[in-house]
This record gives structure tokens, C-alpha cells and sequence, in this order.
């Protein structure tokens, strides 16, 4: 279902909230959607990108099954004045959650609410055993949600240029530019594993997974071409946001090929994700540097194994608004800034 066959008119969702009401955090109720709803559109409208935050039965359903832990913030009243989630997201594992999707009530905002929130997620995402990494994708317009993540225990791991669409943080007074995204992750539950990365990039990998404090087995190498045709590959299309994203669970010898097909699509944007436990991966980086991608970083436990990032831009981005908090934060932007400008310029 289309997020224009579920969204809620705003009128038809009820009083006004009142903007001095006590508050108090807890976990997702199923009665709480209605409200997670009414707090969307008075903060968003009909232009929030997630079709779910429109659909109260659809965010009782994730809850329920698990594919989302949802935190709200809700005043003695019973209104919903803010909330956010940890949830299963494109990632190919189900054991890594995504940390996001706060919305806090412009009235209700500077109360520590945000923090609150955070603090929780905390303590949910310790006592789930289904949760075994956590990430965020944290936007670099400001500094401010990089600064709340840390209390996650997360560390900055990749760098995801123009990511967002234009306008889509207007209502948040954001400016006309794309954003660009800081991924954090921290990593809770783990086992010793293979890492296979290429070798150009060392200095890059060995500060990601240093600081991101994983154990694994790193092999440096130019990889092993595939004994296979065809990659395991899985692409997402965020036609909206000019964004696809690509999933390459295992490399074949037509990784080339296949990339080449989704380019010429006309994306602003292609993310593509290798499986990095495979000594396959460091050749599949070097097919795809030939066409344009560059190194963006490391995500731990994409596909159970880590996931090298790679990235093609048709646009230029502006680069000097990145705003990056942390030091080993604007290390890797760096970094990554650097290999965007050698493919792109």
C-alpha cells in the first residue's frame, strides 16, 4: 500500500496537543499509533518519506513481529509528543537495526526528550538478544543528532554523500542542497570472522574497524576473481529520492556488467554493498573504482559478514556544508571526500 493510500488527514486526527503537559518515556503500545501518526503529520504533513509512520495498524504490526522497537515520549494526557525507533531496514541481516525515525513536537522540543528517547533505545537494544549491531544514519547539516548517537556507543564507519533528496528536511529548515549522511555503528553482539578489503584503501579500513572495535580476520589483497558468472544481487529502488541501492551478497564476474545496467537508470545516487567476507570482494572493488564507484566506508554485520561501501554520484555535491562533529568522524569524511573527488572531478 502507497504512503498516499494511507496517510491520515490532519484534520481527522483529533484535539490539539497541548504544549505543557508532563511527560514520560516507555516502550510502544498498540494503542499508541494513532498518535505516532498525529505527530508525523503535525510535524511533517504528507512529506515524511517512511509510508509506515501513516499506517497506526502497520506500526502495531512491526512492534508485534519485531521487525521494530518503537519508543515513545507521551505526556499525562495520552498524547504522543515523540518517539523513535530501532528497526530492521534494508540491511540483509535481521539482526542489525537501524536507530532513527525521532520526531519530537516543535513544542516539546529542548526538554530532553531526544535524549530520553536515545536512553532507552540504550537500554532495549542491551536486553534484546535479536539485536546483535545497531547503526544511524546521521544527516551533516547539523551536528546535532551525531552528537545524541554516541550515547549509543557508536562509531563513525562510513560516508554516505547526497543521500537525502532536495527539500526533503524543509520542513526541518534544512536548505535546497542534498544531504549527506555520517553512518554510525556499534557492535554488541559478535563472532571473530573473516574480513576480505582491498588494498589501496588500508589506512581507511584498518581506522574503521579500529575504531569501531570489531575482531576480525583482515586480509589486505587485490582479491580473487570469482569462479562464478553471475553475482547473488539484490537492488532497492528509492526512485523518489534518485537513490538505489545495491546488495551484492556474492561477487560474480558480471559485477561490472550488472552495475553498468543500474547506472544507466539514472539515479543520482548508487550505494552498493559487497559482502566483505569473501575473498571475492577487493577484485569486485577494483571492477567498480573502473566505473566510476568510490570507497565510502564499512558497515559491520550487513550481511552477517561486514559490507565494504561503495558509491556513484551524477551530481556534484557541495562538500565544504558537510558538518562533521567527532575527530575520527571528520577522519574518515576526509577520506571519503577525498576518493569522491578523484572519481567525480
Amino acid at each position: 500500500m502507497s504512503k498516499a493510500e494511507t496517510v491520515v488527514p490532519l484534520h481527522a486526527q483529533g484535539k490539539e496537543i497541548p504544549p505543557d503537559q508532563s511527560w514520560s518515556i516507555r516502550a510502544f503500545r498498540p494503542g499508541d499509533g494513532d498518535g505516532i501518526v498525529r505527530t508525523v503529520l503535525l510535524v511533517y504533513g504528507d512529506k515524511y518519506p517512511v509510508a509506515d509512520f501513516y499506517a497506526p495498524q502497520r506500526l502495531s504490526a512491526l512492534n508485534e513481529q519485531g521487525d521494530m522497537i518503537t519508543i515513545v515520549a507521551v505526556t499525562e494526557r495520552g498524547d504522543v509528543v515523540g518517539h523513535a525507533s530501532l528497526w530492521r531496514t534494508s540491511a540483509q541481516n535481521p539482526h542489525l537495526y537501524e536507530f532513527g525515525q525521532m520526531i519530537v513536537l516543535p513544542a516539546y522540543r529542548k526538554r530532553t526528550i531526544a535524549m530520553r528517547l536515545t536512553e532507552k533505545a540504550v537500554e532495549c537494544m542491551n536486553e534484546n538478544d535479536a539485536v546483535h549491531a545497531v547503526f544511524a544514519e546521521c544527516v551533516t547539516n547539523h551536528v546535532t543528532t551525531q552528537r545524541l548517537v554516541t550515547m549509543l556507543g557508536v562509531r563513525p564507519c562510513a560516508l554516505e554523500l547526497g543521500l537525502m533528496p532536495d527539500g526533503q528536511f524543509a520542513a526541518e529548515g534544512a536548505g535546497v542542497e542534498r544531504v549527506s549522511c555520517l553512518v554510525v555503528a556499534a557492535v554488541l553482539r559478535d563472532n571473530r570472522r573473516p574480513l576480505h578489503l582491498p588494498t589501496r584503501d588500508r589506512a581507511l579500513f584498518v581506522s574503521i574497524v579500529s575504531s569501531v572495535g570489531i575482531d576480525r580476520e583482515v586480509t589486505f589483497s587485490h582479491g580473487e576473481e570469482p569462479d562464478v558468472v553471475h553475482c547473488a544481487m539484490e537492488v532497492q529502488d528509492f526512485g523518489s529520492a534518485g537513490v538505489a541501492r545495491c546488495h551484492v551478497a556474492s561477487v560474480g564476474a558480471d559485477i561490472a556488467s550488472r552495475m553498468d545496467e543500474v547506472v544507466r537508470r539514472g539515479y543520482t545516487l548508487v550505494e552498493v554493498f559487497i559482502n566483505a567476507g569473501t575473498a571475492t570482494s577487493p577484485w569486485a572493488v577494483e571492477q567498480l573504482r573502473r566505473s566510476g564507484f568510490f570507497v565510502a566506508g564499512l558497515v559491520p554485520q550487513w550481511f552477517g559478514a561486514d559490507a565494504i561501501l561503495m558509491l556513484r554520484l551524477t551530481i556534484a555535491i557541495d562538500t565544504d556544508s558537510i558538518n562533521v562533529w567527532s575527530d575520527d568522524g571528520k577522519k574518515l569524511a576526509n577520506a571519503v571526500i577525498d576518493r569522491y573527488r578523484r572519481s567525480f572531478l
